[in-house]
């Protein structure tokens, strides 16, 4: 038994429900057990920060499942409650939540992984984890641009080709709402708009030009980032989009909107299209300008 979880369990006293010893955690890489069945039973029991702590720590031995792994992982908890939670909370955008800890472990999962090219084409080719996808690109980007001498996961034609993926594969799954219901939409189009700010452009300018075309934008630009205030809110600055669109004509287009037919994360968004505050989408309050 793992020191950790000797500690864990001298504080409980006895085995509490959700305790997941070594041997589960090794079944579930191995894939002896039902892996989506074990994660939603972590879900239900609330274990899953363990989980993630265990998985952190036995990453080295998913090798060849480490695909297969990950997806299990992604499925289960982009379809989560708890997920969708978590992105609701009082916390920092994507900060100490479920999703950063999926993100942490991936990178140990990648960073172990002998044929990275390979693992990271499937996962940024898969639209069902779009979001994950776009910020293993983001990894990969930062190894060149950042100021950490890490050892580089993908060569510059690469990493080329795997921003062409990801484009498409982004501009997908916002064209077919995928991921609308869990708050992760504002989240790929931003990580889209990191791998080409033309493609970015033209299918924002092109969905603006559609029906409804204003809300339709409103949804896709609308989350900003959240904060320990009053969660998730939405800021649109004009310095964020200026080479993308032309804010005015955003602007003409949200004053024409009646905003009490809309709902309340709409309506903030509209507001700050037109006046550039900032606004919370649970309540759709003003917030500080700090």
């Amino acid at each position: 038994m793992s020191s950790p979880q000797r500690l864990y369990v001298a504080f409980h006293y006895k085995t509490p429900i959700g305790y997941i010893s070594d041997k589960d955690i090794l079944k579930f890489i191995n894939g002896d057990i039902d892996r989506i069945e074990f994660i939603n039973e972590l879900l239900r029991d609330d274990a899953d920060e363990r989980f993630f702590e265990m998985m952190m720590n036995y990453s080295e031995k998913c090798k060849k499942d480490s695909f297969d792994i990950l997806i299990s992982i992604y499925d289960c908890f982009l379809n989560s409650e708890k997920l969708k939670t978590s992105l609701e909370s009082n916390y920092g955008f994507l900060s100490k939540d479920i999703y950063r800890q999926i993100n942490w472990l991936t990178n140990k999962i990648i960073s172990d992984y002998e044929n990275k090219y390979s693992l990271i084409k499937k996962l940024i080719e898969r639209e069902n984890n779009a979001p994950f996808g776009g910020d293993v690109l983001y990894k990969v980007r930062e190894q060149y641009n950042g100021e950490y001498h890490e050892t580089k996961w993908l060569s510059e034609a690469e990493l080329k080709e795997m921003e062409e993926i990801f484009q498409s594969v982004a501009i997908h799954a916002l064209s077919t709402k995928k991921f609308i219901n869990n708050h992760l939409e504002s989240h790929i189009f931003f990580e889209l708009k990191r791998s080409s700010k033309t493609k970015a452009a033209h299918y924002i300018i092109d969905t603006l030009n559609s029906y409804d075309g204003i809300i339709r934008v409103s949804e896709i630009i609308g989350n900003s980032g959240s904060d320990s205030t009053n969660g998730p809110y939405v800021k649109i600055e004009k310095d964020d989009f200026y080479d993308m669109i032309n804010i005015e004509k955003l602007k003409e287009h949200a004053m024409n909107i009646n905003l009490e037919t809309q709902p309340i994360h709409i309506q903030a968004v509209i507001k700050s299209i037109i006046d550039g505050k900032k606004y919370y989408l649970r309540d759709g309050s003003l917030g500080e300008m700090w």
